[in-house]
């Protein structure tokens, strides 16, 4: 006989693998159904974005208003390659272009995909080793 548990939200009676587990509850599930515990997530996350993108933005001291425009100015895509963003979030929805700025002075550059953001951010912004980088592709093209 399958183990089954009702869901105090969705008052849905369900199998015990509908719930995620939970070490801290007594009989090692979470109160609520898996599929009410992401719709409250989604929720949650979609409520707080605009709040965890502001947050991230003043890190560098701009609004959502001048990033916009920067984002505007820059037609939508990364400055660098000219694609759209592609990365997404676990929820599913597709990042905002990444706020590239100088590590020295930190000066804002300019709106980067994750891949340009992340190679001039492994790469430390060195100049030499990208030019290096270059004639490697070249010599083996």
């Amino acid at each position: 006989m399958m183990k089954t548990k009702i869901c105090p939200k969705c008052k849905k009676k369900l199998v015990i693998e509908e719930f995620h587990k939970n070490k801290s509850q007594s009989n090692g599930l979470q109160s609520y159904c898996k599929s009410c515990t992401n719709k409250y997530s989604r929720k949650h996350y979609n409520n707080n974005k605009l709040k965890n993108v502001r947050k991230r933005l003043k890190k560098f001291n701009l609004t959502l208003e001048e990033y916009d425009k920067m984002f505007g100015e820059q037609n939508e895509v990364c400055y660098i390659c000219g694609q759209s963003e592609t990365s997404t979030s676990k929820y599913g929805s597709i990042n905002r272009l990444a706020v590239d700025h100088n590590h020295q002075n930190n000066k804002l550059r300019k709106l980067l995909c994750r891949r340009c953001n992340t190679i001039l951010g492994l790469a430390g912004d060195n100049v030499n080793l990208f030019i290096k980088m270059i004639s490697y592709i070249q010599e083996h093209s």
